[in-house]
C-alpha cells in the first residue's frame, strides 16, 4: 500500500453529511448523548490516515488518550491539546521539513507509505486539517468535553 498525491484528500475535515466510506476519526464536542454514541451531527471527521499525522498532540494532551476508544477530553486537557496545536501548526511553515511533518504521526503503517507524496503537498493538507480541528476545540472549549474516537462505520 501506497499513498499518491491523490490521497491527499484523506486530511479534509468533514462533517456527517459529507461521509463516504469507512475509517473516519470522529471528533465531537460536549458530552455523548449516550455511551458510544458516534456519527453524530454535531461531529467533525478526518480520515484515519489524516488523523494519524496528528494522534502525538492528542496523546500529549491526554495522557488515557486511546485511538481506538471513546476518550473524553476535560476542559484542562482540552487547553493543551489546543497548545499542542497551536504549536505544531507553527512548526508547518513552507519548507519545513519531512521529519517536522511527521513530527506527530503515530499509525500502524510506517511513514514509508508516504513516500511518493511531496512533503510540502502533505504540509499545506495537513495544515488546513490542523486549522479545522483547531478552530474546533477552540469553539468548544467552553464544554467540559470533547471527544474523540476512530469510527468504521458510515
Amino acid at each position: 500500500m501506497a499513498y499518491s498525491e491523490d490521497d491527499l484528500a484523506v486530511f479534509t475535515v468533514l462533517g456527517k453529511a459529507e461521509l463516504h466510506g469507512t475509517a473516519y476519526f470522529e471528533l465531537h464536542a460536549g458530552e455523548l448523548p449516550e455511551p458510544f454514541a458516534c456519527w453524530l451531527e454535531e461531529s467533525i471527521f478526518i480520515r484515519d490516515a489524516g488523523f494519524d499525522f496528528l494522534v502525538e498532540c492528542f496523546c500529549r494532551a491526554n495522557k488515557k488518550f486511546d485511538y481506538f476508544a471513546f476518550e473524553p477530553f476535560d476542559a484542562s486537557q482540552i487547553d493543551k491539546l489546543v497548545d499542542e496545536l497551536t504549536l505544531f501548526l507553527e512548526t508547518l511553515s513552507p519548507g519545513c521539513s519531512r521529519d517536522v511533518v511527521f513530527s506527530q504521526y503515530s499509525s500502524l503503517f510506517t511513514q514509508s507509505i508516504w513516500e511518493e507524496v511531496g512533503t510540502d503537498n502533505i504540509r499545506v493538507a495537513l495544515a488546513a486539517a490542523t486549522r479545522h480541528i483547531l478552530e474546533f476545540a477552540n469553539k468548544h472549549e467552553k464544554r467540559e468535553s470533547l471527544s474523540g474516537f476512530l469510527g468504521c462505520d458510515a
